[in-house]
């Protein structure tokens, strides 16, 4: 996965056109070290007992520069703004983003974070003819059932699921309090 830190702004080309985009809600919890992160996949998803709100993420592949300079593929997690600008980019752009390069920022950090994305109305030359799939898109989010992420909570908090939904509970409250 990619994604941009606080005052990047990068050119990133566009692997995959608007109407390959998988979307999904996500379940993000920053307040744990290391935070913990989920798809929703299913109706007893735990998020639910838990009182914790999912939020929508889009995951589109793009062709990054790496720390050494060289072109590699990986998966941008964005939010609903954030695909909506790619498909009001889109759009204007006649239909296909498809290796178009696209200059994104960052700005602010934690609840003041923005995003914007502009097109440069350059296509790139170097899409890869092995572009991730869809397909392979879905494999990377390791979509789990109830079991599956109740066994990613206990092993990665190292909390049993009852100490875990105390935990929770008390962040919820927390947050709650703050919304107010």
């Amino acid at each position: 996965f990619w994604g941009l830190k606080e005052g990047d702004i990068k050119d990133i080309v566009i692997l995959h056109d608007v109407s390959e985009i998988v979307s999904a809600e996500q379940i993000a919890i920053w307040d744990l070290q290391p935070p913990l992160i989920w798809i929703v996949a299913d109706v007893d998803d735990p998020s639910r007992e838990l009182g914790l709100k999912s939020a929508y993420r889009a995951f589109v592949p793009v062709l990054v520069a790496d720390d050494t300079g060289n072109k590699v593929q990986k998966i941008w997690s964005i939010t609903r703004t954030q695909h909506s600008q790619l498909v009001d980019i889109a759009e204007a752009q006649g239909g296909s983003i498809k290796g178009l390069i696209v200059k994104a920022k960052r700005t602010g950090a934690g609840l003041r974070t923005r995003y914007t994305i502009t097109s440069t109305g350059r296509f790139s030359k170097e899409v890869p003819a092995d572009a991730m799939s869809t397909e392979a898109v879905i494999d990377q989010l390791n979509v789990m059932d109830r079991t599956g992420i109740i066994n990613y909570i206990t092993t990665t908090s190292g909390l049993s699921y009852e100490r875990f939904k105390e935990r929770v509970a008390a962040i919820v409250e927390a947050q709650n309090a703050t919304d107010q």
